[in-house]
């Protein structure tokens, strides 16, 4: 991704200068965004090329767990060669003096350096980012304006141009490996205690925001490599997505694949609406543990909820409004070893 940088440079210096000369007349024809070093004949237009120099990385970059993204900082040195247009069209620009000469590389280079500055006074909040995705992994690129190290005027056959060497600074970043092999849902403890022999169980079990994204019809496992790479391994991960991003991530994630957009769209409306239950108090109370204990296919058909008659009143409420709805969105082999307790029970906060 870093290998991305210089076309997007020279398309952004080369936006930046069209956004100025087209409306006004400044330029003869639009600028034109090109890699490289420039040589041989032109076109009669105005260019930014750039070309990617020596790059430097922070060598302590430190160890990372398992399922940590790993990130890769670095400096690039870029090179930018704006090279102006071979006519101007200034019939409606005011000079003063009124016979002063203008360069068209000269008005290029006020436009470019404008944008770079700008990003630079913004304390790297103008970020430039590129984005890979393959094989179920994410590689992303971020990048920003550092400092201007040289502006050297170069001649270019009957043309003038400005060589300008930059500084940015970035970071590469490969997504985490996607979970291998099964998920941890149910962890069993015995104990002895000594010297009093008393044996001791106990039980945890995941809450529904620790399931994995493979327990969804739709999503896992077939899927669940792509999910990955967007750091969505848990049920939970989805409800990162904020609601105004929902659309666009939907279609980033699923492509040409409406079903699983729909999937996407539909599960998170449910898991935000299930939150707003948890924070109103419907998360307080829990379930008997004879009841927790069940597993979905004792008492899910795929359509039908049999709850135990025994069952008390609030806590058949509770698997109604937490647990139900997501049932119809699991894969019928992940029942066995999911339990009302998992599936009724949700953490407060993200």
């Amino acid at each position: 991704m870093i290998s991305a940088l210089p076309q997007l440079l020279a398309a952004r210096a080369a936006h930046a200068v069209n956004a100025v000369a087209t409306p006004t007349g400044l330029f003869a024809a639009p600028c034109r965004a090109e890699t490289g070093t420039p040589t041989g004949t032109l076109p009669q237009t105005a260019g930014v090329y750039a070309a990617l120099g020596a790059l430097a990385h922070d060598s302590d970059v430190g160890g990372r767990s398992a399922g940590e993204a790993l990130a890769t900082p670095f400096t690039a040195s870029v090179v930018l060669h704006l090279i102006g247009p071979d006519s101007m069209q200034l019939s409606t620009a005011l000079r003063t003096p009124s016979d002063a000469p203008t360069d068209g590389r000269d008005l290029m280079l006020s436009v470019v350096l404008d944008r770079l500055l700008a990003s630079d006074e913004t304390g790297g909040l103008a970020v430039d980012t590129a984005d890979i995705l393959a094989g179920g992994r994410r590689l992303s690129a971020r990048w920003r304006f550092d400092q201007l190290t040289a502006i050297t005027p170069q001649p270019f056959g009957t043309r003038q141009a400005w060589r300008l060497e930059v500084l940015f600074r970035g970071s590469q970043t490969l997504s985490a490996v996607p979970a291998e092999g099964g998920h941890i849902l149910q962890i069993a403890i015995d104990s002895q205690s000594a010297p009093d022999p008393k044996h001791m169980t106990a039980r945890i079990d995941a809450t529904t925001d620790d399931l994995p994204i493979s327990v969804i019809a739709n999503i896992g496992p077939e899927n669940a490599n792509q999910f990955s790479a967007f750091s969505i391994v848990k049920l939970v991960d989805l409800l990162r997505i904020p609601k105004t991003q929902l659309d666009a991530t939907a279609v980033e994630i699923a492509g040409s694949n409406t079903s699983l957009e729909g999937t996407l769209k539909l599960l998170h409306l449910f898991l935000d609406l299930r939150r707003s239950l948890v924070f109103n108090g419907i998360n307080a109370g829990f379930l008997d543990t004879e009841f927790a204990e069940l597993t979905l296919d004792q008492v899910w058909d795929g359509t039908t909820l049999t709850l135990p008659a025994q069952m008390p009143a609030d806590q058949k409420l509770r698997v109604e409004l937490l647990a139900k709805p997501l049932m119809p969105f699991l894969r019928t082999d992940a029942w066995p070893r999911l339990t009302l307790g998992q599936l009724s029970t949700a953490k407060a906060e993200v």
